[in-house]
């Protein structure tokens, strides 16, 4: 009987072992999770185009040393920014150099991208990233641009997914779900998470435009926001209850070590969205540029929301601040003569990219 026993013992155990060296085979050949991210240099007014020819894109749409050719037949400047594997792991990170390297022996830092992720949910799978993008400003080698966003949204399965845009350029997103441990249907419905564009804008216009704003109808509105003028364009997608952040900074890169340099040269701007039974609520802060820390003011902006519908705020600070700035190069951002800053009207729009929630079955 002991040896009638030992045997089935035996045979437990030699079919548990072939069972998982069985697993570990089928896993290996099955997609392994990953995010991989391309980022598209454009002039901004082509991004609607962009994100039509993206919508159904495969995986490999940007291929290394190919240069993928739009609807239109202009040629795309786009640059792979690597695959950042993600399975059985909270975090990863991928940085790459931007553009063209600089010529050998020159002082001058690449330009580079930055992305960081960490996941924030797991069922549906979502990720905070963060973006960090370092570029030469125009002609000047010693000054550059840096933009910064921060956003967690939930990663759409084996599709191209927009994860911010600014003026000059978009960064996209294709998230790969590990095959072996991907959730059913019946495992995700009721928990699909409406997502939001919210784009914006910040500019300056004439008492004389600002006073017009609030009796301009929508098809008038979208025309305003959509011409090329505004100083800042951003897009990122966001979730309800979920905080964003966006930045942009023009620095002279031998200051950058310096603690205070690039506040002093910072526009910000974060917030979060609320969702409610009865409408969309969005609150967003401003942080204008300022040499003193003291004249660094958040202003409130937001209100209640319809999606596909743009709404302009006017705004004014306080006291009028009057210094130099350093360098020419702030001029850019900040009135020619009092160096105050001139930023006075903010619009933004929120567009649905998701469906709204499926009621689980009973």
């Amino acid at each position: 009987m002991k040896s009638v026993t030992a045997r089935r013992s035996g045979f437990r155990r030699q079919f548990s072992l072939l069972a998982a060296t069985a697993f570990s085979l089928f896993s290996s050949a099955l997609a392994e999770e990953s995010l991989r991210y391309a980022v598209l240099l454009h002039d901004g007014q082509d991004i609607e185009l962009i994100r039509d020819e993206l919508r159904d894109a495969p995986a490999d749409f940007f291929k290394a040393g190919e240069k993928p050719f739009a609807s239109n037949g202009a040629e795309r400047s786009v640059q792979f920014a690597g695959t950042i594997p993600i399975e059985g792991k909270q975090q990863g990170e991928v940085r790459q150099p931007l553009g063209e390297e600089p010529p050998p022996g020159s002082d001058v830092e690449p330009s580079y991208v930055s992305i960081a992720v960490r996941r924030a949910a797991a069922n549906p799978p979502a990720f905070t990233v963060n973006v960090e993008i370092l570029q030469h400003w125009g002609s000047y080698v010693d000054r550059a641009t840096r933009y910064m966003a921060k956003c967690q949204t939930p990663a759409r399965p084996n599709a191209w997914q927009e994860v911010t845009h600014t003026g000059s350029f978009s960064i996209w997103q294709y998230y790969t779900p590990s095959e072996y441990s991907a959730p059913s249907a019946t495992e995700t419905s009721g928990k699909v998470t409406p997502l939001y564009r919210l784009d914006i804008r910040l500019g300056q216009l004439s008492r004389e435009s600002l006073d017009k704003l609030p009796g301009y109808q929508g098809e008038h509105r979208a025309i305003i926001a959509e011409m090329p003028w505004w100083r800042e364009i951003y897009s990122i997608p966001i979730a309800p209850g979920v905080s964003f952040a966006l930045s942009k900074s023009f620095c002279q890169k031998d200051k950058l070590s310096e603690p205070d340099h690039e506040p002093r040269c910072t526009t910000r701007v974060e917030g979060s969205l609320d969702l409610t039974p009865s409408h969309l609520v969005l609150k967003l802060g401003y942080q204008n540029q300022a040499q003193l820390k003291q004249d660094r003011r958040i202003t409130p902006l937001g209100d209640e929301m319809v999606p596909d519908t743009w709404y302009f705020q006017p705004f004014q600070y306080p006291t009028p601040i009057d210094y130099p700035v350093e360098g020419a190069w702030c001029e850019t951002t900040w009135a020619e003569r009092t160096y105050s800053p001139c930023t006075n009207v903010a619009a933004y729009r929120l567009t649905k990219i998701s469906p709204e929630p499926i009621p689980s079955q009973p």
